[in-house]
């Protein structure tokens, strides 16, 4: 599976068993191969859902990245320890009480899940070139 994007990086699709997917527009030129991943059954039922998903973890792991080589730290983020970057945004109180409170942090990207079962599928899927195969 493989994710790709147009030149300006605003529009992207999914290559799979070569061809096309999903895409975000039609009538794009989808020239740049940006990652590619091994493909997990399942991932195959919601394709639009797999593609947003992909896009998100693409761009957060790039920025991630920047942030760290440079050693800025970005606008939004608060911390003492720079090694440990936590979000300060606007949340209202409401909205805070009604969530489940977030818990189970994946093992590679540090993303938050309140279901294991989250975590793990989360894992397989993105990381599954991480994990150790018994």
């Amino acid at each position: 599976m493989q994710l790709w994007t147009d030149k300006t990086f605003s529009q992207f699709a999914i290559f799979f068993n070569s061809q096309f997917i999903v895409k975000t527009a039609e009538n794009v030129s989808y020239t740049n191969k940006i990652d590619e991943t091994s493909y997990v059954t399942g991932y195959d039922i919601n394709w639009h859902y797999t593609l947003a998903q992909w896009v998100i973890y693409y761009f957060s792991d790039k920025y991630i990245a920047e942030v760290k080589s440079s050693g800025d730290q970005p606008r939004g983020f608060v911390s003492q320890n720079t090694s440990k970057l936590r979000f300060v945004g606007r949340i209202g109180r409401k909205a805070r009480e009604a969530r489940q409170k977030a818990e189970l942090k994946c093992h590679f990207c540090n993303l938050k899940y309140c279901i294991e079962e989250e975590r793990t599928e989360h894992e397989k899927f993105w990381h599954s070139n991480k994990l150790k195969v018994p």
